[in-house]
């Protein structure tokens, strides 16, 4: 008897700490953003610190809609453990206003297995700056119309897709990868750690640097000033086969190449060096790599 009372007390404590369900996350959470120039949504916060196993796949979008205020939406589903929807918080000051994502408990004990989508909305007709601080689950951008948009990634991949911008600012975590694919913008800086940074079907100056990571640019058309840099990984420009610009390519130990005809003057080529002049435009190109390759493609 007293075995099968202790039997029921250690099942009860058990479901308390690894309650079992099948329930929805739907929340919405609106923010007025009247007069606002700046945004800044931090999201050091997204994962809870957990004793025990904690399997719940977050991942956040950010794109444009037909609003006038932003809108955090928090869809998901929770299949094992109690998973409760984050906590938006914001605070203005002046022309900024800062929202913060966070768990409603940062530390947990027990076992979680679900999924929480985090959709941020902006207002297409906004045209401030957006600032995603410190984001820490993978992050997809899309159909975005806005000012500046600056991005730091603590550790997960970025995604940006068919969006415009009047300047882009990225900094990624130490394995943090950055993809862009149709987007426009006036300047890119782009700063990364061991991950990739490849961008496909974009306009606009570039100024990326990485430590390790390969860097790919496709220019749908090129025009003004870009600078590349990797200490370790190949570097690979395409361009449209009629443009007109500067090159001055350069690889330590690697080498250097482009098909792209000569027009101007070709003062240096070799296998680690290529100065020269393609047509008579004043714009610029200029990669280097430490280690890796270095191509400029025509396409």
């Amino acid at each position: 008897m007293a075995k099968a009372f202790l039997g029921q007390v250690l099942l009860f404590g058990f479901l308390l700490l690894y309650p079992l369900s099948a329930e929805s996350i739907d929340k919405e959470t609106r923010i007025p953003i009247n007069g606002l120039e700046k945004i800044v949504v931090n999201g050091d916060s997204l994962e809870e610190v957990r004793l025990g196993v904690n399997i719940v796949t977050t991942t956040a979008t950010v794109k444009s809609w037909e609003g006038d205020e932003l809108a955090v939406i928090q869809k998901g589903r929770r299949s094992l453990g109690r998973i409760t929807p984050l906590a938006v918080t914001h605070a203005r000051r002046g022309s900024e206003a800062a929202v913060s994502l966070s768990p409603v408990d940062s530390f947990g004990i027990g076992i979680r297995i679900g999924a929480i989508e985090i959709t941020i909305l902006v207002p297409e007709t906004w045209e401030g700056e957006l600032e995603l601080k410190d984001f820490s689950v993978p992050t997809s951008i899309e159909e975005l119309r806005t000012g500046t948009l600056t991005v730091n990634m603590q550790k997960a991949n970025l995604t940006v897709t068919d969006s415009e911008f009047r300047a882009v600012e990225m900094s990624m975590g130490a394995d943090s990868n950055f993809e862009a694919d149709n987007v426009s913008a006036g300047t890119w800086r782009l700063r990364g750690k061991l991950g990739k940074i490849t961008a496909r079907n974009i306009t606009g100056s570039v100024d990326a640097e990485t430590a390790d990571g390969n860097i790919l640019i496709d220019f749908s058309e090129y025009s003004g000033t870009s600078r590349l840099v990797s200490k370790l990984g190949k570097i690979t420009v395409f361009v449209p086969a009629d443009s007109q610009l500067d090159l001055s390519l350069s690889s330590a130990l690697g080498s250097v190449g482009t098909d792209l005809p000569a027009i101007g003057p070709v003062t240096i080529y070799d296998s680690h060096r290529l100065e020269g002049q393609i047509g008579t435009s004043q714009n610029t190109l200029a990669a280097h790599s430490g280690d890796g390759k270095v191509r400029v493609l025509s396409k």
